[in-house]
């Protein structure tokens, strides 16, 4: 009973069913490869996209396919072994990566073993990441198939290969995809402006946007609306509200901003009870902090003499500093900034239907509009001037 249990299990171990593997190469010309469609570049990195679940037009084998714009690498196929038929992602991710080595050139073997481990999980997690976000229903958010990797000068772009699917003259477009929307959304980066939702501010005149954006901001300071601003890099919270020029500053004929917002109640999640954020991640936001005080400190030396002197102590100065760079450091801390977009020589001649303001400015665009000016008088042409100009 034992020794065939054990040639039954030598049996399994020993299988070895073959599949291959090779890379495919793409290309893109006369494109704008800013933002998410900088992995087509290949000028300054190259761009490796694994392909999954594969199989060969002839047979029903696995083939996998490395997807690459590096045009130096090597695309003849190289054979593999499996002991199971039904190979999982983290099998096929884990042979694509070795494969990859095998045909790099530039990333040494002890970096290869230090960082197998760490690109192979964030291949895996980028599979989760892309099927949650396919399979929204809602919202346009974006997610990438890819992230970046360097080593020294190298810049690599690994993802997961997410065909375009668009229909062209030819067929499908066989181009990768970079980004991946609700909806099984995808696009290369032809065909992405057809996945994209159409962008329908370029068809609202411009008269139209100013006047939507003076009311918004008339209506936040109407209805005292407080907005809830949170920073994750910083670790820090604070709250912002639109105050009229003179509640905040004092009303004056010389000032043409309308409103200015308002900065305050400042804190840290360091202090909250319930945070998310790791101790590592704590610490880290704790030292952008840190810094960004340096930072203000730094410009005190362009800060007069007779003012420096004035101010007792580094604390009045730090707060002089932050308040002079717009910066929040602590509780104590508020400062308001004016809003220059909405000046008051662009709405004194508007509609007050259209274009509404605060009580001390709308008097003040009423008066103006009351005064009348005085028309220059006409000279009289005598008999003797009219019979010279006719000559």
């Amino acid at each position: 009973m034992t020794s065939s249990s054990s040639e039954k299990k030598f049996f399994q171990n020993s299988l070895k069913i073959p599949f291959t593997i090779s890379t495919e190469r793409f290309h893109v010309i006369n494109a704008d490869l800013r933002g998410h469609n900088r992995m087509y570049d290949d000028r300054r990195s190259r761009s490796f996209l694994f392909e999954l679940d594969r199989c060969s037009p002839d047979t029903n084998d696995y083939h996998l396919l490395i997807h690459t714009n590096d045009t130096l690498v090597s695309t003849l196929p190289k054979q593999y072994f499996s002991t199971s038929r039904i190979m999982n992602h983290k099998f096929q991710i884990s042979k694509l990566l070795t494969h990859f080595f095998t045909i790099q050139r530039v990333i040494p073997n002890r970096v290869q073993h230090k960082y197998f481990d760490k690109i192979r999980n964030l291949l895996i997690s980028r599979i989760s990441h892309i099927e949650n976000r396919k399979t929204k229903k809602q919202r346009n958010r974006i997610t990438n198939t890819f992230f970046n990797f360097s080593y020294k000068k190298y810049r690599f772009h690994f993802g997961i290969y997410v065909l375009c699917n668009h229909m062209t003259t030819q067929g499908i477009c066989p181009l990768p995809s970079a980004i991946v929307l609700s909806n099984h959304r995808t696009g290369c980066v032809y065909h992405q402006k057809w996945s994209l939702p159409p962008d329908s501010s370029h068809d609202i005149p411009p008269h139209l946007k100013f006047a939507a954006a003076n009311k918004q901001t008339y209506n936040k300071w109407k209805y005292d609306t407080t907005h809830q601003v949170h920073s994750c890099r910083l670790g820090i919270s604070y709250s912002t509200k639109i105050k009229p020029i003179y509640e905040s500053h004092g009303y004056s004929q010389d000032v043409q901003q309308i409103y200015a917002k308002k900065f305050f109640n400042y804190s840290t999640d360091a202090h909250a009870h319930h945070t998310s954020y790791s101790s590592q991640t704590m610490r880290k936001q704790l030292l952008r902090r840190e810094r960004q005080l340096k930072n203000i400190q730094s410009t005190n030396v362009h800060t007069p003499e007779v003012l420096r002197n004035s101010l007792n102590g580094p604390l009045p100065q730090l707060v002089y500093l932050a308040r002079k760079s717009y910066t929040l450091f602590d509780p104590s801390v508020l400062f308001f900034k004016r809003i220059d977009h909405l000046n008051f020589n662009k709405l004194k001649h508007k509609p007050a239907k259209t274009f509404p303001l605060p009580p001390k400015w709308h008097h003040s665009r009423l008066n103006r509009s009351k005064v009348t000016h005085t028309p220059h008088p006409i000279a009289e042409v005598s008999a003797n001037d009219r019979n010279h100009q006719s000559t």
